[in-house]
């Protein structure tokens, strides 16, 4: 397993795209931390919440800013056989963008390797292996406990659709019924794969995208809330305050000031 080259935290406007169709020629590790707009399979994907995604060799990398500002961390490297054995042994999806919630603890690894790779320590090939090797076990922690759940597919569609839909209805009964299960088993097996409840997940889904829409947009904010799902203006506005800390209002203007500093 061999760094080809490496980037943290490397942000962008919101007209930077990647257009690979052949892919870079190498392995991509990307980890993204802000709403990012992709083409997996000929399909067009919003992910609005900080996600990881393993390219193969070959397979086409296309994304880029979705509506505001870009940032993601990325390791572009080269894999031997035993290291893809290794890989599916810790259960590592492939092609695959996976909501991460704890995402920056990976970023510190990412860090730690890119000063590493710079760096000209005597033991610098044999740190950088130990290095990615716990990067990959960490991975491999988050997905084994994915993997175990026969559910995990459908599961992590209901999530995508809440996150990259949050305006719409989802009542429990609705998903429990496209997921094949009962309203308990749905609500138990989807706590136990993302550490979240689904209506909680999607309170946290709508206010990801209510900073979106208020950062990027002039819109009021009861237009805010109405395009987030809620029917009322005082619920959207209690939520948003009980998660971010402050109110719609007092995000704008904080998003505006660091915009002009």
């Amino acid at each position: 397993m061999e760094i080809i080259k490496i980037g943290y935290h490397h942000s962008h406007d919101d007209f930077f795209q990647i257009h690979r169709e052949h892919g870079s020629g190498d392995y991509l590790l990307l980890l993204v931390f802000t709403p990012s707009r992709m083409v997996l399979e000929g399909k067009a994907v919003v992910m609005t919440m900080p996600f990881f995604i393993f390219y193969r060799q070959g397979t086409p990398q296309l994304y880029g800013a979705y509506q505001g500002e870009y940032m993601d961390d990325w390791i572009h490297l080269a894999l031997s056989r035993s290291d893809l054995l290794m890989l599916e042994e810790l259960h590592i999806p492939m092609d695959t963008p996976v909501a991460l919630q704890d995402l920056w603890e990976l970023s510190d690894l990412v860090r730690q390797l890119t000063y590493e790779f710079h760096g000209a320590r005597s033991r610098k090939r044999d740190n950088l292996h130990l290095y990615l090797r716990i990067m990959f076990n960490r991975i491999g922690e988050h997905f084994c406990t994915l993997h175990q759940s026969a559910h995990f597919p459908v599961l992590n569609r209901i999530r995508g659709m809440m996150y990259n839909e949050p305006c719409k209805e989802y009542g429990i009964e609705t998903l429990a019924r496209q997921a094949g299960l009962s309203r308990s088993s749905l609500s138990h097996l989807y706590q136990e794969v993302f550490g979240v409840g689904v209506h909680e997940d999607l309170i946290r889904a709508r206010i990801a995208y209510a900073t979106e829409l208020l950062g990027a947009t002039r819109l009021p904010v009861y237009q805010v809330a109405e395009l987030c799902g809620y029917h009322s203006n005082i619920h959207f506005m209690r939520q948003f305050k009980e998660r971010v800390g402050v109110t719609p209002s007092q995000y704008r203007r904080f998003e505006d000031k660091g915009r002009t500093q």
